[in-house]
This record gives structure tokens, sequence and C-alpha cells, in this order.
């Protein structure tokens, strides 16, 4: 797996997530990148092009509820995605 791999990039989001939720951080700027990598992620998209093309303007409109909504599914993908990155590196809890 190379440094710039989809894995390699979405696994600096996920230690950036949880280091946001343990300091217990208020960055909305870095969560909605987050979200947006995740999502991005999901949808099966290029993380290197998506990470180049981001722009926070795409924010703009995005109702606040459902912000919400987005914001705690990130947090369930983001949960998932550590329960299985450990197994696959064979760490046990």
């Amino acid at each position: 797996m190379s440094p710039t791999s989809d894995d390699a990039i979405m696994t600096a989001y996920l230690t950036r997530f949880g280091a946001l939720k343990l300091e217990q951080q208020t960055d909305p700027q870095a969560m909605l990148e987050i979200l947006y990598m995740a999502e991005r992620f999901e949808a099966g998209d290029d993380l290197q092009q998506a990470k180049a093309d981001y722009d926070p303007a795409v924010w703009k409109g995005v109702e606040p509820s459902e912000m919400k909504r987005r914001l705690i599914a990130l947090d369930g993908f983001m949960k998932t995605l550590a329960e299985r990155r450990l197994t696959a590196w064979g760490v046990t809890h």
C-alpha cells in the first residue's frame, strides 16, 4: 500500500478524528473535512483527488439538521472503520 493510497489517506483521517474526539476539541473545519473525506471514501471516490479538490464551500446551504445527522453517521462509520482496521492489523482489544 503506497502512502497515498485511499486506505492510507483514510487511516490518517481516522487518526485525526480519534485525536479530536479524545481531546474533546471543537474544530468544526476539521470535522467537516473529515466528514467530506469519509463520505467520499464510502462512495468509492479517489481520495487523493477528493483531498486536492476539497473546498469548505461544499457545506454552504446544508441544513443544520442534515449536518447533525451526517456527523452522527460519521461517528458510527469511524468506529466501524477503526474496528475493521484493528482486526486487519491483528490488534486485540
